[in-house]
């Protein structure tokens, strides 16, 4: 896979014991950076407190503290279990939809974001590969951008890259 700045080019086709070693390693990175980065409180407010860390060789991230008044296993199954849904309750994606599943903790989902700013940013679009873990009594959450052929890059819309 070849990564640009902003775009992931489908130059090839993954198996799916890559998809499993990228899930693998996103959920690695994720729980590495979400303890070792120092992070640095940018806005409090009475529903959560927004942070950013700039880690080594990755761009800025943020990071949202709060409390959702949520059982986890719930929110774990909006955020996750079905990429079919994703439309309906966040209005950021107006598309959503699963690519495949690879294996019960990891699947491949095509998403496009809506229109912002009155059409001065274009509808985006994502092919994410998607894994949850439990670690450390926490649920982790990871995704990136990953090639799919399903999903061959469009002319009508950006495709856009989620790395980590």
């Amino acid at each position: 896979m070849k990564f640009g700045k902003n775009s992931v080019e489908a130059d090839d086709i993954w198996t799916r014991e890559q998809f499993k070693a990228e899930a693998a390693r996103i959920l690695d990175v994720s729980w590495q950076v979400m303890h070792t980065a120092e992070w640095r409180l940018q806005k409090q407010s009475a529903v959560g407190d927004a942070f950013s860390a700039k880690p080594p060789g990755m761009n800025q991230i943020f990071k949202i503290k709060g409390v959702v008044d949520m059982a986890p296993e719930a929110l774990l199954q909006l955020l996750f279990d079905n990429p079919d849904e994703y439309a309906k309750w966040n209005p950021v994606i107006v598309e959503s939809l699963l690519l495949e599943r690879v294996g019960e903790r990891a699947h491949v989902s095509y998403q496009v974001t809506a229109e912002r700013l009155g059409g001065l940013v274009a509808r985006r679009d994502f092919v994410v590969l998607s894994a949850w873990q439990e670690r450390d009594g926490a649920l982790v959450l990871a995704n990136v951008s990953v090639p799919h052929p399903a999903a061959p890059p469009p002319n009508t819309y950006i495709r856009q890259a989620l790395r980590i």
